[in-house]
């Protein structure tokens, strides 16, 4: 079971807005996403398929008990692209990218890479 979940922002003007740059940017791939993170550093992996998303870790859940934190990133289908990720940790960050959603945590080692691999997409 995913660790986040994306909400849908239908009918709040700050979605209408994600939504319209997202309609005129081309939606990013799982490969251009999984290629980011690995020229960051982070390789992810696969952990789920859902109705058109896919949700990225950099690690298994196994490997993160006791262990620094997982990092989640749902690839959305370009129709789902605006939503917004919510989460069960109030210490969680978030980051966007047309239809890329990422979860860390800001004060985990791998923080750096994430903002990394989020730069790289965005210059594309």
């Amino acid at each position: 079971m995913s660790v986040a979940s994306v909400a849908s922002l239908s009918g709040c003007g700050q979605a209408s807005r994600s939504s319209a740059r997202a309609a005129t940017s081309p939606a990013y791939s799982v490969h251009q996403v999984k290629a980011a993170f690995a020229a960051a550093g982070l390789p992810l992996t696969i952990a789920e398929r859902v109705g058109g998303v896919v949700d990225l870790t950099s690690r298994s859940y196994v490997e993160t008990v006791g262990g620094d934190f997982m990092v989640t990133v749902a690839v959305l289908p370009p129709s789902m692209a605006g939503g917004e990720f919510f989460s069960y940790r109030a210490a969680d960050s978030f980051l966007n990218a047309r239809n890329v959603s990422v979860r860390f945590d800001p004060v985990s080692s791998s923080a750096g890479q994430v903002r990394a691999a989020v730069a790289r997409l965005r210059r594309k």
